[in-house]
């Protein structure tokens, strides 16, 4: 049986990965002449801060919940 935490990990693990390829097609110096690149770029980095700053708080408070059963 998986656990909560297992989930979590995997959940982020997928997220991250997620996260890595994105960035990488993002920092690909043919897309540099796109002129809103940047704009785009910071978008995702604001995406990705606040997807985890959620992720976090949500493994957090699962946990306390498994821990309060």
């Amino acid at each position: 049986m998986t656990t909560v935490s297992e989930t979590i990990s995997s959940t982020q693990a997928e997220l991250e990965k997620l996260v890595g390829d994105l960035r990488g097609l993002l920092a690909s110096k043919e897309l540099d002449a796109v002129p809103d690149i940047h704009v785009l770029r910071q978008r995702l980095d604001d995406g990705i801060s606040h997807a985890r700053d959620s992720a976090v708080r949500a493994a957090q408070e699962a946990a306390r919940q498994a821990k309060d059963a």
